[in-house]
């Protein structure tokens, strides 16, 4: 049977695009369907963490080399650089670059045809193809029962889509756990918005470890943000042009909610069950290598809901056009994936917590431990919150890393790699790390092998 494409890609998300960026090392007939967006929730995450950082930058050189007399705004300096980092990284600036160099780009909204021959439908246009892969983008989940049509409200992506800050007041609550809604609450504090976090989980960061999960909650009480852990929202009035939200015992006063809890992938429109595509309230139902239950049709970007993960949908965008372009078919081990938390401190880690490692392995866990405190370039930029934990099999096999500091998505990995390869703690701690260099603390750390 003859097809147009090897593989048809549906959405220009970032997982979409690194799809087709990976699709040009193979000599194989791509197209990239540019489906309805508004900006995914990874993309937003990127722009949150980019911009408390350019933020925190900018503070530095401003108090280094700025004259008195001339202060600058955290709001305007937050703005500015929020609209930069916006632009610098929109998906469609990709487009023109792929389809320079091959890659069929396709305007326009689309659905699958019904079976018995799967294609893929734009207007009059029908399209086929050996392999479909969807990497649409997502969007936060709003709570049903508060009433919140007639009240209104905002979410985290309508925050840089104004592409101003101006038109949120002072006063803040953002309810949500995820990524997002930890970025947005250091962001919007630095650029001068009082900020009530709500976490409406009974754990705080549940998946990392507790000592990380502890020092980051110290410091975002340490930046002013006032935060309620274990209580839902279970009701929202406005009174007086101001919304009062019951949280557990307590009411609290704020002039607008924001909404950044878990996302859910944009599936509508798609007609997926004309397809024989599976999928429930979390997302599509998937196997191992990220097919769905059609196997001609796989998906990415963490489809099955949850808090979207920029880390490792780009690794299942990859995986999924290997396999289909190579003729390989291996499954992605997710174990070997850095995850990374884009605040500050920030946040990395790969492999087993020390909970979960001591549950597999029990006596035979070692743990590895050491703070930033002693690095030199630490004290240079005066950034010495954080450590670093290695956690290790009796031999000395890495089977975990978390980081929280400086750099420290940089930093993880050169562990990952070393997991990869099956370096031991031991044979780590030999590398020569630069001594005002901030890697400096993996050598430190593995050095305290017995």
């Amino acid at each position: 049977m003859a097809y147009d494409y090897d593989l048809v890609i549906i959405g220009h998300t970032f997982p979409g695009i690194y799809a087709a960026l990976e699709a040009l090392r193979f000599k194989s007939r791509v197209a990239l369907i540019q489906q309805p967006y508004r900006g995914s929730a990874a993309a937003n995450t990127a722009i949150s963490a980019m911009t408390y950082r350019g933020i925190d930058e900018l503070d530095d050189r401003s108090h280094r080399f700025a004259p008195d007399n001339n202060p600058v705004g955290r709001e305007q300096r937050g703005e500015s650089w929020a609209k930069n980092v916006y632009n610098a990284i929109d998906p469609c600036q990709y487009l023109p670059f792929l389809a320079s160099h091959g890659i069929d780009i396709i305007e326009g909204a689309g659905e699958f045809a019904p079976l018995p021959r799967l294609s893929f439908i734009i207007g009059k246009r029908q399209i086929t193809a050996k392999s479909f892969l969807i990497a649409t983008d997502s969007g936060p989940t709003i709570p049903p029962d508060l009433g919140l049509e007639s009240i209104g409200y905002t979410t985290a992506e309508d925050v840089w889509l104004h592409g101003n800050l101006e038109y949120l007041p002072r006063n803040l609550t953002i309810v949500g756990r995820s990524a997002i809604a930890l970025q947005l609450s250091q962001t919007l504090t630095r650029c001068g918005k009082d900020i009530t976090l709500i976490v409406e989980t009974p754990d705080f960061l549940p998946d990392e470890d507790r000592d990380i999960a502890r020092l980051f909650l110290a410091r975002l009480e340490a930046e002013g943000i006032e935060v309620i852990i274990g209580n839902r929202v279970t009701q929202i009035k406005l009174i007086d042009g101001k919304k009062w939200l019951q949280v557990g015992n307590q009411v609290i006063e704020s002039a607008e909610v924001i909404f950044a809890s878990r996302h859910q992938r944009n599936l509508q429109g798609l007609n997926l069950k004309g397809v024989r595509v599976k999928h429930n309230s979390r997302g599509i139902l998937l196997n191992n290598y990220l097919q769905t239950t059609n196997p001609d049709i796989y998906a990415c970007g963490s489809l099955l809901g949850g808090s979207p993960n920029l880390d490792l949908a780009v690794h299942e965008a990859r995986r999924v056009v290997n396999n289909l372009l190579s003729g390989s078919k291996k499954k992605l081990d997710y174990r070997s994936i850095p995850y990374t938390l884009g605040v500050n401190p920030g946040i990395a880690r790969i492999g087993l917590t020390e909970a979960k490692a001591r549950l597999d392995y029990e006596d035979e866990v070692r743990v590895l431990k050491s703070s930033f405190k002693a690095i030199v370039k630490s004290h240079l930029f005066d950034n010495t919150t954080g450590f670093c934990k290695l956690i290790l099999s009796r031999r000395g096999e890495i089977i975990g890393a978390h980081l929280i500091g400086p750099e420290v998505e940089e930093l993880i990995s050169t562990i990952a790699l070393a997991m990869k390869h099956k370096i031991k703690a031991q044979d780590l701690a030999q590398v020569a790390y630069p001594f005002t260099g901030l890697s400096e603390i993996i050598g430190q750390t593995a050095s305290l092998w017995p």
